[in-house]
């Protein structure tokens, strides 16, 4: 971009819409308008429409930045060390426990996350760190699941 002026510039991307623009009217799809636009600065285009079978249909956005990570996989919970004690207590202690939390979640600083828990219950990443720093408090570690 630095080596060009914003006159050839500008006319590069206006002889990329002409062309995305013929491009369309034959129905051909072009996935990355960022790719012809970049083709068109770097390749000075002036009022070309013969380029269009130079440009693959395929082609990727030029970017500076770093590729993007591929999305995480689902997770199963099975992490999350409060969870895990949870399901090593009674039915009665899981209940005593969550009763306590609820009301731990009473607290006008909690707002937020007492709703989240009404909407999703465990369900939520806020609502089980919440339960980590709560079962912290108590005494309760990752460590004592072991025993």
């Amino acid at each position: 971009m630095r080596q060009n002026s914003a006159a050839s510039i500008l006319s590069a991307l206006a002889a990329a819409d002409s062309w995305l623009t013929e491009l369309r009217a034959q129905g051909r799809p072009v996935r990355s308008k960022t790719a012809v636009a970049y083709k068109a600065i770097a390749e000075n285009w002036v009022g070309v429409t013969s380029i269009a079978s130079d440009i693959p249909e395929t082609a990727e956005p030029v970017s500076d930045r770093p590729p993007a990570r591929p999305p995480k996989a689902p997770r199963d919970r099975k992490g999350v060390w409060c969870v895990q004690y949870l399901d090593h207590l009674s039915a009665d202690d899981r209940q005593a426990t969550l009763l306590a939390f609820v009301d731990y979640l009473g607290d006008p600083q909690r707002a937020i996350i007492r709703a989240a828990y009404r909407a999703h219950g465990l369900a939520s990443r806020a609502v089980l760190a919440e339960l980590q720093t709560y079962l912290g408090a108590i005494g309760v570690t990752a460590s004592r699941i072991a025993q």
